[in-house]
């Protein structure tokens, strides 16, 4: 078994059989790159340029890589001595922007900004490698060296880090991209464990290259995979440029505070609910609370566009990767409706929309592990940053206000409204007049 192993490994890093390698992963490169601009561009997608720029970065390293190896031998007698080099430094390049590209198929600054650093460290790895190779070459096998070892295992480190970061976002189809790094992981174990130490190429990294490659096709499929549930929403979603920040219609506000005599815990956070969905224009509006058993509870669901509540959704974290981001933080957060995100994909999935269009949400800390989510599924509004802001300052403003005041009633007459201690109440502490003072004065607000 062993023996017919090196022989792979001589076919693929020896002539004529290492032009099959390059032909075989430059050909998938070139497959994926023409896939996703065709499928996005006629989609008008907005990860297309991010995916093709990232292809197209891929292919140029493999070329010049190959075109070097052609030119080269037959013109620098020590050309040899640089080429093992090279070859690490493409195949280390290619592993962190196919990382890259599975993970981050939206802008993420932190992100792209870490991968040009790990650019940077890797270019310079590969000069003092180099400098050093070539101090120390002396016909030496470069799998003979410790040089090997140390990029291997760098190789090994960065497609490990890569699976754990798809294990714990799991972007949209997730498996193919878990699939090629786990593939590339199990090239660079099996050269790790069985190296071809007469050669100067890591025969078992490229063996599983070839086959790992051709997923590169399923990067196009990302969009097709978030569109794939039935329709449920018949009308087409009209675009509409609106600005706030916004005041709710004074009837609009009356009729709501009407139906809540007696305010519940419950009856609070639909309150809430509703008036975030009216102020803000947002087709529907959820309060979302993180459990101690790493789940999103979403309740009180109001439906403005349809004026009718929605049942409570309960959704594991990972289905929600960004918004378990804006937990921890205690931030906002604004998604377009064309994002490959999961949280997107798995709320309409949940909700039974084709599209959840444009969402604006997040959790603030005054309201204590919970939040508010908005989507547009049928006008698919979206929000700025202006509106942002205004939107974090009333859902903070509503749910401490209304927490303080859920033991008492609130009634809307015609031309005020009236705020009555609830004598059953069971209250720990007396109610502040400045708390009664926030209430009206933030109601009389809404009026004017």
């Amino acid at each position: 078994m062993g023996d017919q192993l090196q022989q792979v490994y001589l076919a693929l890093t020896a002539f004529p059989g290492n032009i099959v390698y390059h032909i075989i992963v430059n050909f998938s490169i070139l497959n994926a790159l023409i896939s996703a601009g065709s499928t996005q561009r006629s989609r008008q997608h907005p990860t297309r340029k991010r995916t093709i720029f990232g292809l197209g970065v891929l292919m140029g390293i493999r070329i010049l890589v190959f075109a070097y190896s052609v030119i080269s031998v037959p013109l620098f007698t020590n050309s040899i001595a640089i080429l093992p080099i090279l070859d690490w430094l493409s195949t280390t390049f290619s592993v962190i922007i196919i990382i890259w590209l599975w993970l981050f198929p939206d802008r993420f600054q932190l992100a792209d900004a870490s991968v040009s650093v790990l650019f940077l460290l890797t270019m310079i790895l590969a000069i003092l490698s180099g400098g050093w190779w070539l101090g120390e070459y002396s016909g030496l096998c470069f799998n003979q060296s410790i040089l090997d070892d140390g990029w291997n295992l760098y190789g090994l480190t960065l497609l490990a880090i890569g699976i754990v970061l798809i294990l714990m976002r799991t972007p949209i189809n997730f498996g193919s991209g878990l699939g090629m790094l786990a593939t590339l992981l199990a090239g660079h174990l099996l050269h790790l464990i069985i190296p071809n130490i007469t050669g100067n190429f890591p025969g078992g990294v490229r063996l599983f290259q070839m086959a790992a490659y051709p997923l590169l096709f399923t990067l196009s499929q990302r969009v097709d995979s978030h569109e794939e549930e039935p329709p449920i929403v018949n009308e087409e979603p009209i675009f509409v440029e609106d600005t706030g920040p916004y005041r709710i219609n004074p009837e609009e506000f009356r009729h709501i505070i009407s139906l809540f005599d007696d305010f519940s815990p419950m009856d609070v956070i639909r309150l809430v609910t509703r008036i975030v969905a009216e102020i803000m224009k947002a087709d529907i509006c959820f309060s979302i609370k993180h459990t101690s058993g790493r789940h999103f509870v979403l309740q009180g669901g109001y439906d403005r566009h349809n004026q009718r509540d929605i049942d409570d959704i309960r959704l594991h974290e990972k289905q929600l990767p960004l918004l378990v981001t804006s937990y921890h933080k205690s931030a906002s957060l604004r998604l377009q409706a064309s994002s490959t995100s999961p949280d997107l994909y798995n709320l309409g999935k949940a909700l039974g929309l084709t599209s959840t269009g444009h969402l604006m949400g997040g959790f603030f800390p005054a309201i204590d592990n919970n939040g508010i989510i908005l989507l547009t599924p049928h006008s698919n509004k979206r929000w700025d940053q202006e509106n942002q802001k205004y939107f974090v300052e009333i859902s903070n403003s509503l749910f401490t206000i209304f927490q303080d005041v859920e033991h008492y009633y609130i009634h809307a007459e015609d031309d005020d409204i009236e705020i009555i201690p609830d004598p059953d109440a069971r209250r720990e502490g007396k109610l502040q007049k400045e708390t009664l003072l926030k209430l009206i004065n933030f109601l009389k607000r809404q009026k004017t």
